[in-house]
């Protein structure tokens, strides 16, 4: 019970400096670029849909299905935040949470998070959004 107070009021503090501040640099980035595979389910859905991500090392995030924003991560909290769409929120650890439009229209569900591979990103993703080490930019967030 004490682990979940603690990464409720450390997930509660992410979404403060998102909602905020709009943070840009990411907590405990460990200075490299990572891959993750994520699924998301809004209301009304029957089933996950998911995506592969950039997280860059300066707290920026693309996906392969176009989307960027800024992300953060303390111990085992997460949250990530579009700066597209409804600009969606997700929060919660960095397995599973939840997400809700923060553009005042609606919209709310949960996500998962899966590691993968390096590569399964690059194959997935235009040149221009694969990090330096592969061919692409460190750290942007293509507009």
């Amino acid at each position: 019970m004490k682990k979940q107070v603690v990464i409720a009021g450390t997930v509660m503090l992410l979404v403060l400096c998102f909602g905020t501040a709009g943070a840009t640099m990411a907590i405990e980035a460990k200075g490299k670029d990572r891959c993750i595979e994520w699924g998301y389910m809004w209301s009304g859905m029957s089933d996950y849909n998911y995506t592969y991500t950039w997280l860059y090392a300066d707290g920026s995030f693309y996906t392969d299905e176009g989307g960027s924003g800024y992300w953060m991560k303390n111990g085992a909290a997460f949250a990530l935040r579009y700066t597209d769409g409804c600009e969606p929120l997700y929060a919660g650890t960095k397995s599973k949470g939840f997400m809700r439009c923060t553009d005042g229209g609606g919209g709310e569900g949960v996500y998962i998070i899966k590691s993968t591979k390096k590569r399964n990103c690059e194959a997935m993703m235009e040149p221009e959004s694969v990090p330096a080490a592969t061919g692409g930019p460190t750290g942007s967030s293509p507009e």
